[in-house]
């Protein structure tokens, strides 16, 4: 993270925070694979998952942000309006708030890598919650962005597929991911512990960097339209919104 923000200072880019953070998990899940003394088959298993998670966010963001370049995430352009002349040393502790939080999330991982027991029922609950979530937040991406790309959706509230059932099913199957991650450290002793990722996953997405900035972004950017969307639709657990019938 130090070096992203290094890089992110040369080029006046602080949103490249969120593609770092997202392939570091990955490289913590190789780490923890590598040097781990577990049982081997449960290493490989939470290093194919993470990784996978982690390429798949890592590379769509990298490839979002690189059609932008060098127009910043409208949080980071917000972010930077606000700290002004201090933006370069207040992003530095910025991005060491998330390379403090990468480890703390990944504590499930850590755990599964020094649990000695052969693979169990939690480990298979693991690889098919986390498939769920992978492919549940790649498809809603390329929803949101198929949506976006048609010009006769400008200015509109995207509403189709997982958007017609959550305002952010994006984020409510990364949280999924995470509640996956927790199911592999649950083979370990002190597997309980594992619980704490997803609660705080949840958390971050509901209450700090995921779903209060993209609404306020959307409400000032759609204005009416995105009330009328607020009203009708999930905030974020996938359910019926009150114009579809079940």
């Amino acid at each position: 993270m130090l070096f992203a923000w290094i890089i992110a200072t040369r080029w006046n880019f602080y949103s490249l925070v969120d593609i770092a953070w997202a392939y570091g998990i990955g490289l913590i899940a190789l780490i923890y694979g590598s040097i781990g003394e577990g049982a081997l088959s449960r290493r490989g298993l939470l290093a194919v998952l993470a990784v996978l998670w982690s390429v798949r966010l890592g590379t769509h963001l990298l490839l979002r942000l690189k059609e932008d370049f060098p127009k910043e995430d409208r949080r980071y352009t917000k972010i930077k309006n606000s700290w002004g002349t201090s933006a370069k040393k207040n992003f530095f502790w910025f991005f060491q708030l998330q390379a403090v939080s990468q480890p703390i999330l990944c504590i499930p991982l850590a755990l599964a890598a020094v649990s000695a027991s052969p693979l169990n029922v939690f480990d298979f609950l693991a690889v098919v919650i986390c498939l769920i979530g992978v492919v549940g937040e790649s498809t809603s991406d390329s929803q949101l962005k198929r949506f976006r790309a048609d010009p006769k959706n400008s200015g509109q509230v995207c509403n189709v597929g997982f958007w017609r059932f959550s305002r952010h099913p994006n984020y409510f199957f990364e949280w999924i991911i995470w509640c996956g991650f927790a199911c592999l450290g649950l083979s370990s002793s002190w597997g309980l512990i594992s619980v704490f990722s997803p609660i705080l996953m949840f958390f971050l997405l509901n209450f700090v960097t995921g779903i209060p900035p993209a609404e306020a972004q959307s409400l000032l950017s759609k204005g009416e339209l995105y009330r009328q969307y607020q009203s009708q639709t999930s905030r974020f657990f996938l359910w019926f919104s009150k114009g579809v019938k079940a």
